[in-house]
């Protein structure tokens, strides 16, 4: 299983590399949504994993991305996201009513 990480927490990204590494999955690391697009596009991965407020656009990148390219729109996100950010599930939803 192949999968980026767009993530900012330092410490969280640790703990979720180790948790993955252990379970086997390949990953590749993303410091803003625009490198996590590049990195879907380069490593045709089997999910995403993205903190929701990732540097340049975050999710509503990695969306009009996946909008934009069918293949990106096929791949499963995982957002996370803090408990004290309100997430707008709308655009995400509305991708997945796609499939």
């Amino acid at each position: 299983m192949r999968a980026p990480i767009g993530m900012e927490d330092e410490s969280y990204l640790e703990l979720l590399l180790s948790y993955l590494w252990d379970q086997g999955v390949e990953t590749e690391i993303a410091a803003s949504a625009t490198e996590c697009v590049t990195i879907m596009r380069d490593f045709e991965p089997d999910v995403v994993v993205m903190e929701h407020d990732l540097p340049w656009g975050g999710i509503r990148a990695l969306q009009t991305a996946m909008d934009d390219d069918s293949r990106l729109g096929r791949i499963p996100v995982v957002i996370i996201a803090n408990s004290r950010q309100e997430l707008d599930p709308g655009p995400v939803r509305d991708s997945m009513s796609r499939l």
